[in-house]
């Protein structure tokens, strides 16, 4: 319900604005993705007190083996974890960590997004918003500056982090600057500027 609300409050303010001869310009969120962790977790609620003792166990095993930079062994206590619930999102972020230092960029970053829908406390934007934000701006017409893009291009592995966020979703200067400059081509391209 939350989702389709956005996509219909995106909807109405291209349409109150070009009402009054505004010209819109839409910009997919981006997020920190590698260098911040969900803000909250929480278990499935029909999980046993038994399975939750087991999925720590197994979560804090795997947190261990990842710290110790044993990832096979993160890895293996991670399919563990996910196997008793797969719901939790700091168990999603650990297996991107996990994923990115084993040098495997499109599962890391998949991981990373999972932890991000996952994330009881969605501070940052889910993964469907940037595709809400795509889906309005290509059937409204409306001029659309690909941040996430943006920012993926300037992460080395395409996973943004604190190179490109100050926080989780506030981008540093530079990255700013850059979104700044893609909104001008953009106004330019349709001669608003």
């Amino acid at each position: 319900q939350v989702l389709e609300h956005y996509r219909l409050n995106l909807r109405r303010m291209v349409d109150i604005a070009r009402s009054v001869g505004a010209e819109v310009i839409m910009v997919t969120p981006a997020v920190n993705l590698g260098a911040c962790s969900p803000f909250k977790s929480e278990h499935r609620a029909e999980l046993t007190p038994l399975q939750r003792g087991e999925f720590r166990r197994h979560y804090s095993t795997a947190e261990a083996k990842h710290k110790a930079a044993n990832h096979a062994e993160a890895l293996r206590s991670i399919d563990e974890a996910m196997k008793i619930d797969s719901r939790v999102a700091h168990l999603h972020y650990l297996h991107g960590r996990t994923l990115r230092a084993m040098g495997r960029t499109a599962e890391s970053r998949a991981a990373f997004l999972k932890a991000v829908d996952e994330d009881v406390c969605p501070l940052r934007a889910l993964t469907q918003m940037t595709k809400i934000v795509t889906d309005v701006a290509t059937k409204k017409d409306v001029t659309l500056v690909d941040f996430d893009a943006l920012v993926r291009q300037q992460a080395a592995d395409g996973i943004a982090d604190d190179r490109q966020f100050l926080d989780h979703v506030h981008p540093t200067i530079e990255m700013n600057r850059q979104l700044a400059l893609a909104i001008l081509d953009a106004m330019q391209s349709r001669e608003i500027a």
